[in-house]
C-alpha cells in the first residue's frame, strides 16, 4: 500500500562516533524524539530498545519486549499490512521458567541482564 516502514532496536543517533549507535532515552521524555521522527522518510518507525510499549503521533512504535518484564505478561505487536492496524497483544507466560533458564544457563553478562531484564539479583 506505498507505505514505508523503518524497523529499529532503538533510533539511531546519527551523529554520534561511539560504538553505542543509539540515542539516550532521555529524548523520549524532553521531547526531543519529536524532532527526530520528523526528519526520518518513513511513514511507520517500530522500535523496542525501551521494552514498554508506547505510540508517539501515530508514528513511532515502540513495540516492547517479549519476555524481558518484571511480571508474567509478554507483549508482541502484529501489523496489518493491508489496513495498516497495529495492535499489540499481551499474554500470559511462563515467566518462572524463562527465570530458571537464566539462572542455569551460563552465558556472558547472566549477572547484568538478570539484574536489567528480569529484576532478579544472581
Amino acid at each position: 500500500n506505498n507505505k514505508r516502514l523503518l524497523f529499529e532496536h532503538f533510533l539511531i543517533n546519527e551523529n554520534t562516533k561511539d560504538e553505542y549507535p543509539f540515542c539516550e532515552f532521555d529524548i523520549l521524555y524532553d521531547g526531543t524524539v519529536n524532532n527526530i521522527i520528523k526528519d526520518i522518510n518513513s511513514d511507520y518507525i517500530f522500535i523496542g530498545h525501551e521494552h514498554k510499549p508506547f505510540v508517539i503521533d501515530d508514528r513511532l512504535y515502540d513495540i516492547g519486549t517479549s519476555g524481558c518484564v518484571y511480571d508474567d505478561l509478554t507483549r508482541y505487536t502484529v501489523i496489518d499490512t493491508n489496513t495498516f492496524d497495529i495492535k499489540t497483544k499481551i499474554v500470559k507466560y511462563d515467566r518462572n521458567g524463562l527465570v530458571n533458564d537464566v539462572i542455569e544457563t551460563n552465558y556472558p553478562c547472566r549477572s547484568y541482564l538478570a539484574k536489567g531484564f528480569f529484576g532478579i539479583v544472581i
